[in-house]
């Protein structure tokens, strides 16, 4: 794919929602979910704390990098747990862990979505994804390439929703 997220925006939202569909029944998915909850002593029925355990996991095993010029790569979150399960640290932009934070809390049975948005003040073109999650009726935005507290996203005006 050439070009920025704009360019092919109708096939990066098929790949993405593929993803993350497939990323919440994944066992594989599944499993390293709740090592993270297990491992961090999250007792039953404490979702937010379920939610800001897995947004840490991400945060802490993944470095951002960006994709090869001219070209939007999103690598499914089964592949980017095999690649964690090889080198300790997966490597991926927005879009990619993204759709992984999703596709864990997914696997434990919370309703998630990816939210592509645009994050430039000096445009209006989609460059950014955040993963988002609903609890107690309301939606949270999750930042998986920055440290920030949860419900925080960048200043933007337009959402388009992978779910």
């Amino acid at each position: 794919m050439k070009g920025t997220i704009e360019d092919s925006l109708p096939l990066i939202q098929g790949i993405m929602t593929r993803h993350l569909h497939e990323g919440t029944t994944d066992i594989g998915v599944r499993r390293v979910a709740e090592a993270v909850v297990r491992k961090r002593g999250i007792k039953g029925r404490d979702y937010l704390g379920e939610i800001k355990a897995l947004t840490a996991w991400v945060r802490s095993k993944t470095r951002y990098t960006r994709d090869p010029y001219g070209a939007e790569l999103i690598r499914h979150p089964r592949r980017q747990i095999y690649e964690f399960s090889k080198s300790g640290q997966i490597l991926s932009d927005c879009e990619e862990s993204s759709v992984l934070l999703a596709s864990l809390l997914g696997s434990l049975g919370h309703d998630v979505r990816v939210v592509l948005i645009d994050s430039s003040p000096y445009s209006r073109d989609i460059n950014h994804a955040i993963a988002q999650v609903k609890i107690e009726g309301r939606w949270l935005f999750l930042e998986t390439t920055k440290q920030k507290e949860i419900g925080w996203s960048p200043q933007h005006s337009r959402e388009i929703y992978i779910e």
